[in-house]
């Protein structure tokens, strides 16, 4: 039944990227895994066309563009997973269990039918220098990424931000969302997310953040002030670098994350929130927060002005 809404209910993807001859990227747009995708393409110079939905409006598209098809289109990587509390005997279980969902936001619809289902496929896809250590991967995909995410949904998620969440789910809505939202979605998504995430729980966000301590101490260390160049991989900027800044972005929180258009949310959030406004600071003054906020302060809003002439990689879309 839900398959058959989505193919009901939802833009035919496939259609629109043929006929228009962009890639069609469906995301959920504030989404840092997203952001990751975007930036790859954008600093590249690739054309593609956005469609952005809000948590849960997002379900019926996206299981249209990936299971609607001739064929499936799952992710392999940055599933949400409910995160553990200080000392769940489940916590080695949850870093390594199969990864993937349906619903995954980004991917990207190609005009040839081909479907990039996930953020690491599209930034590989973009030409820039992959990351190739499947460690180091492993540690942005599996653990940076989803720490960051909880750490800011633990804040984005508090009673007393409520408005500002509101303003994020709704705004440049339809106004069929927006009506749904204020009839009854609103609870199930702040409920559904709240418990994925354990916002409510004063264990599970200590050890998000000693963990995030521990991550960001140990890329400090070992990438950020070990680079051998500019950037984390010599002269020229790689999917590592932008990787890193997407990621740790719900940290540091840089005026042009998104190229700036939730700023007005999340900028918002500090002065209402004094232990939110010392935790900004002090991820900001780690060596991965100066490194972050220089590249979106640099990179971000150029383009292809990020990379010098002639370095530019050719998109392998």
């Amino acid at each position: 039944m839900l398959l058959t809404l989505a193919r009901w209910l939802s833009p035919n993807f496939f259609a629109l990227a043929a006929s228009s001859g962009q890639p069609i990227l469906i995301t959920i747009p504030y989404s840092h895994y997203n952001e990751l995708a975007r930036w790859a393409l954008q600093l590249v110079g690739a054309r593609f066309v956005e469609f952005g939905y809000s948590p849960l409006q997002h379900v019926l598209p996206v299981l249209a563009a990936r299971l609607c098809g001739r064929k499936e289109h799952l992710s392999s990587s940055s599933k949400i997973e409910r995160p553990p509390a200080a000392g769940d005997a489940s916590d080695r279980a949850l870093l390594h269990a199969p990864r993937g969902a349906p619903t995954a936001v980004p991917l990207l619809v190609l005009p040839d039918g081909r479907v990039l289902p996930d953020s690491w496929a599209i930034g590989a896809a973009s030409g820039l220098a992959p990351i190739t250590d499947p460690s180091l991967m492993h540690t942005y995909d599996a653990v940076l990424g989803p720490l960051t995410r909880q750490w800011i949904y633990f804040y984005l998620l508090k009673p007393a931000a409520a408005p500002l969440w509101d303003a994020l789910i709704t705004r440049d809505r339809h106004w069929i969302w927006r009506a749904l939202y204020a009839l009854g979605l609103r609870g199930a998504i702040r409920k559904r997310l709240t418990a994925a995430f354990r916002s409510d729980e004063p264990s599970a966000m200590a050890t998000c953040r000693a963990r995030l301590r521990a991550v960001i101490d140990e890329l400090g260390a070992s990438r950020v002030r070990a680079r051998p160049g500019a950037f984390l991989n010599g002269d020229a900027i790689s999917l590592e670098d932008v990787a890193l800044a997407a990621l740790v972005a719900p940290l540091v929180l840089p005026p042009n994350y998104c190229e700036g258009k939730y700023a007005y949310v999340l900028d918002a959030i500090a002065p209402a929130d004094r232990q939110f406004a010392a935790e900004l600071a002090e991820w900001r003054a780690t060596a991965v927060g100066e490194y972050v906020l220089w590249l979106y302060a640099h990179h971000r809003l150029g383009g292809t002005a990020a990379l010098p002439a002639g370095q530019l990689p050719a998109p392998k879309l």
